[in-house]
């Protein structure tokens, strides 16, 4: 039950060029805000989750259990239907925004506008994790994206929203300046319209 760090004999040189610390309780207590003893679940802010498709039924799934792991204190998933029911018994604590499920089982670009009055009463979101690359998630995000700009701690762009930017020519006027990036070196490659090679060079 005990971590112990001992010595491998790794050359000084070599330690001091890798950049990394060890987490352990102590820093933990020094490093994260104290939790009040009278606080609640709204406490510590709602998450939603934006995403899931036939195809990818666990991305929203992961995405939600992140955002507990990292201390939401409400995490709310809109998905399609048949993706909820796939998922709900996993994820106890989520509450859910059932949507209608379009072509491929995936979001249909309706969905912007049936979310168009629940943005505000989150404070961050997750969008994009398992929507698919399809003509009715390019619909939604492109209709989603000024949405995003009221979230009080912002968005994570992720996954095909990434991929809808790329196609987007307007795309950098559109996302919002509290948005937060997450791509993949193909993700990337395509937003900045270059090759996988550079993005890893």
């Amino acid at each position: 039950g005990k971590v112990q760090v001992i010595d491998i004999g790794i050359p000084k040189a070599a330690q001091e060029s890798v950049k990394l610390e060890l987490l352990t309780t102590r820093w933990v207590r020094a490093n994260l805000p104290a939790r009040p003893d009278d606080a609640n679940k709204g406490t510590f802010g709602k998450v939603l989750v934006v995403g899931g498709s036939r195809r990818y039924i666990g991305a929203v799934q992961l995405a939600a259990t992140a955002a507990y792991r990292a201390g939401a204190g409400l995490v709310t998933v809109a998905a399609p239907e048949p993706v909820i029911d796939r998922i709900a018994g996993a994820l106890a604590e989520a509450t859910w925004l059932p949507q209608r499920a379009g072509e491929d089982g995936a979001l249909p670009g309706e969905t912007a506008k049936s979310l168009r009055n629940e943005w505000p009463t989150f404070r961050a979101a997750v969008v994009g994790p398992g929507m698919g690359d399809t003509p009715e998630t390019r619909a939604l995000i492109w209709a989603a994206l000024p949405d995003l700009a009221d979230l009080e701690c912002g968005a994570v762009i992720d996954a095909d929203a990434l991929n809808t930017l790329s196609s987007m020519a307007d795309a950098s006027e559109r996302v919002p300046a509290n948005a937060v990036l997450t791509p993949h070196p193909g993700e990337l490659a395509r937003l900045l319209q270059t090759t996988v090679a550079d993005v890893q060079a």
